[in-house]
């Protein structure tokens, strides 16, 4: 009875350690190790694709409404985005208003293509009921691993330079690493 209450007791402390005070999701280093684990598992032929997602003047909002609402915003954003992706994916928040989703399996950009543009509607609709609309809108840089990369940090990497791009872009879009363009030399190289 002592050592199941203890494993129980060990197993609760691995999960806080591996969450996201706030959000409940996976934090930054747990979901890279388990993205790395995933990717080493399947080293030949592994496909999955390695969004980052960040929220476009989420500044504005903690300033106009409060860090308690900023808060708040933050965790709605985590439940939609948990709703739109499977249990088998990597769903993190990895600091601040950036979260990252890694699909494992997924090889067909035309339905990377529609989650992202269902994200991006998602969270545009989901603070409308507000007395005063939040207009809420996210930026997504995408990697696609074998294409873009094989390891997780050229998949981070690359979809940063995806996201930089996509800012770039006007915001509230998307874009996949291979889009990333000439006029951003310093990202592409980096």
């Amino acid at each position: 009875i002592n050592i199941d209450a203890e494993k129980q007791a060990e197993r609760l402390l691995q999960d806080r350690a591996e969450r996201d005070g706030l959000t409940k999701l996976l934090n930054r280093s747990a979901a890279r190790k388990k993205t790395e684990e995933y990717l080493s598992r399947f080293r030949q032929g592994t496909s999955c694709a390695l969004m980052i997602i960040d929220l476009d003047n989420f500044k504005q909002i903690n300033d106009q409404h409060g860090h308690l609402f900023g808060d708040a915003v933050l965790t709605r954003t985590a439940r939609e985005i948990e709703k739109l992706f499977r249990n088998q994916d990597i769903i993190s928040r990895i600091g601040g208003d950036e979260f990252m989703v890694v699909m494992r399996g997924v090889a067909d950009r035309g339905i990377l293509k529609s989650r992202c543009q269902r994200l991006l509607q998602v969270l545009h609709n989901a603070f409308r009921s507000y007395k005063e609309q939040l207009p809420l809108s996210c930026s997504i840089g995408v990697a696609m691993s074998p294409e873009h990369g094989n390891t997780y940090y050229e998949l981070f990497n690359h979809a940063d330079q995806a996201l930089y791009q996509a800012k770039a872009k006007g915001k509230g879009t998307f874009c996949f690493y291979d889009e990333v363009g000439d006029q951003f030399p310093e990202q592409k190289d980096r």
